[in-house]
């Protein structure tokens, strides 16, 4: 199930499937695929990860070298819990969260930016905001080598799927 070509299979599949529904351009489609090549897993033999956050829920395995070099990480889903956050703070990497169906964070005093927006491209919602603009209002239009954390309750792929290219480009690390 974990395998990197049954994952490799499974997000071919959803492409294929987009695509049949899509009755998009034809440089939408190939913006996809090119989204696709970035988001292939790679297998990396010395790559040491570390565990940023609590055991059971908000927890990430991130490429130690890869968070050391972050200039910065978003996190959307805040939800209770910021551990990962707050722990990437502690290492000196600045983290803005995303949250729109919380008020704020569950701590204080750790050095996470709160954002009460959410991930979301639905116009009637004014509470949800595209991905280029959250890392716009995080951390301005030209800074790359940035880390996202992304838990939004099983709507990871269809927050990411209007996402474009370059803004996907930013990240070094997509988690």
């Amino acid at each position: 199930k974990n395998r990197p070509d049954v994952q490799i299979k499974r997000l071919e599949r959803r492409i294929a499937v987009l695509e049949s529904r899509l009755a998009n351009s034809a440089e939408q489609v190939d913006g996809w695929r090119e989204i696709h090549s970035l988001l292939q897993p790679w297998t990396i033999s010395d790559l040491a990860l570390t565990r940023f956050g609590a055991i059971d829920d908000g927890g990430y395995l991130l490429p130690q070298i890869l968070v050391e070099s972050a200039n910065g990480a978003v996190s959307i889903g805040v939800g209770s819990e910021i551990s990962a956050d707050r722990e990437l703070v502690g290492c000196g990497v600045p983290v803005h969260a995303w949250d729109h169906t919380v008020t704020q964070l569950p701590e204080k005093g750790t050095g996470v930016v709160f954002h009460p927006l959410g991930l979301g491209n639905d116009p009637s919602n004014n509470l949800l905001v595209a991905l280029s603009e959250i890392v716009d209002l995080s951390f301005g239009p030209d800074l790359n080598n940035l880390i996202l954390m992304l838990d939004c309750e099983g709507a990871e792929w269809e927050t990411l799927m209007p996402s474009n290219v370059e803004t996907l480009k930013r990240f070094s690390v997509i988690s």
